[in-house]
């Protein structure tokens, strides 16, 4: 339980800090007054679907490990950018100067409660079915094995043609930086 816990919790991280930058970019005002536990669960969409989209169109090329170092090393020097010209406050903002009251806590106390009651249905009903996680753990490995978003040489379909478009290159990158199986990848992001 704790290992899938601290593997989703790893993959959200990596996800909260591309939807954070991303959207500081942006510079919406109205969204980023919004609460802490608001904002929160949009960073880890924009996050999530930036790095399907840009794991997609890299994986055509080639996938690596390199290209996750880089997305963390360009995200951390964006931040960095971003605080130096006074577009990110990171000293000053709801992020850091989250209340605590039952305004705040309870959705924390939800979300971890949600988080830690699926992951320990996952580890117990070993949550995806079979059937499911070798096709998609086979897809995962031809991409590894390729290095890039490459054909099914069973069935020769092209694999960016197999739905859902995205999901297989993100467990490949997630196998990669996570140092684990194809089939494990697919498991703990699906």
């Amino acid at each position: 339980l704790y290992e899938v816990l601290l593997k989703i919790l790893t993959i959200y991280m990596i996800a909260y800090l591309a939807g954070y930058t991303l959207l500081h970019i942006r510079r919406i005002a109205t969204f980023h007054t919004q609460p802490f536990f608001v904002r929160s669960p949009v960073y880890l969409v924009v996050g999530l679907s930036f790095l399907t989209t840009f794991y997609y169109i890299t994986g055509l090329i080639n996938v690596n490990l390199y290209v996750t170092y880089s997305i963390l090393i360009t995200f951390f020097f964006l931040i960095i950018y971003l605080k130096r010209n006074k577009i990110v406050n990171l000293v000053n903002s709801k992020f850091h100067s989250i209340k605590i009251s039952w305004d705040n806590i309870l959705p924390l106390i939800l979300f971890l409660w949600t988080l830690t009651y699926f992951s320990l249905v996952i580890d117990l009903t070993k949550w995806p079915p079979v059937g499911d996680l070798t096709n998609h753990g086979k897809l995962t490995s031809f991409i590894l094995y390729d290095k890039r978003i490459g054909v099914d040489p069973f069935t020769g379909v092209p694999l960016w043609k197999i739905y859902p478009l995205g999901f297989h290159i993100l467990a490949a990158n997630i196998s990669l930086l996570l140092n684990v199986y194809p089939g494990y990848a697919v498991f703990v992001l699906g």
